[in-house]
């Protein structure tokens, strides 16, 4: 069965698109979505189209900051009901615990980990086998940077994100989004932060 995910993953893509010059609706035909499928942010897309979706947007802009751009609007409450669950949490290593626990009902095509050291923790993420989209792990990236500093009640700071990927040329998008320090070519997809900051409370 092909992994999916809902189609919040996708808001605001029509406006991000028009705004470089895209005609979203001939590219969204062109991977096989019909535009009405983003009218409701609960539907499940197939991942595969979606992904390319993503990924043919930034070749065709010259963007390679596409899915970060798309990315930076997401709040808490994109995680749907999930979020209702994940509010009521009392530390920040509560909430990525439910929130791993539960990925499968907020996005089927990301495997995510938390590996915690004496006095370090790493969040891992990467999509589920079969799946390779450049543009995909940047939303995921931005989303999950949003839903966690800006969204968690935490207030906390993760020490860097890390991004296998190369060097982007628009850095400077990354760098405004994620306020910490950005690692590229790194051995995984994911942030990093002291495993103190797991005790965090959620002040909500």
């Amino acid at each position: 069965m092909q992994a999916r995910a809902r189609a919040v993953m996708l808001t605001n893509y029509t406006e991000v698109a028009r705004h470089f010059g895209l005609d979203p609706y001939a590219m969204l035909g062109r991977c096989g979505l019909h535009p009405s499928s983003l009218q409701d942010p609960e539907n499940w897309l197939p991942g595969k189209p979606l992904l390319r979706l993503l990924d043919d947007s930034a070749a065709v802009t010259g963007r390679d900051d596409f899915g970060v751009l798309l990315g930076e609007s997401r709040t808490f409450a994109s995680l749907g009901p999930v979020s209702l669950l994940l509010k009521h949490e009392i530390t920040l290593g509560h909430i990525i615990a439910r929130a791993v626990e539960y990925r499968r009902l907020i996005n089927e095509m990301v495997d995510v980990h938390l590996r915690t050291y004496r006095r370090s923790a790493v969040l891992e993420w990467n999509l589920v086998h079969g799946l390779h989209s450049t543009q995909g792990m940047n939303i995921l990236a931005t989303i999950a940077y949003r839903i966690l500093v800006d969204g968690a009640g935490c207030k906390w700071q993760p020490e860097c994100v890390h991004f296998r990927q190369s060097l982007p040329v628009h850095a400077a998008t990354f760098q405004r989004v994620f306020r910490c320090s950005l690692e590229f070519e790194s051995s995984f997809d994911g942030i990093s932060f002291p495993s103190r900051c797991l005790d965090f409370p959620n002040e909500h």
